[in-house]
């Protein structure tokens, strides 16, 4: 196919947000959830995650059921029940217990 570019499982992110983005944090870009891979200075760029299972801290003692939606809420940089947080970022890839600090998201595809 010649009009192919790249799977897209990766994206090169602009930081544009005021504040360094850090490897591993969450990113809101406008509809777009996405996991930074590397540090990312202000007005910088930098490779983030698009698609895939990522690994999330979670709020203590929350329990989420393998498959529900995800939530986060960017103040406390954690996961919580879908709709609770700042927005949604996915889906339970597993089981996430009470006393779970972290847990596995598979990020949205919107």
């Amino acid at each position: 196919m010649k009009n192919f570019i790249q799977p897209g499982e990766k994206l090169t992110l602009e930081n544009v947000s005021g504040s360094a983005i850090v490897s591993g944090q969450v990113v809101k870009k406008e509809a777009l959830i996405v996991i930074a891979e590397v540090d990312i200075p202000i007005a910088g760029k930098g490779s983030a995650l698009a698609q895939g299972v990522v690994e999330v801290a979670k709020t203590t003692p929350l329990v989420l059921e393998q498959g529900v939606i995800v939530g986060f809420n960017d103040a406390t940089q954690d996961a919580v029940v879908g709709g609770a947080g700042d927005y949604d970022i996915g889906h339970a890839w597993e089981k996430a217990e009470s006393g779970d600090t972290k847990m596995l998201v598979k990020l949205l595809a919107k």
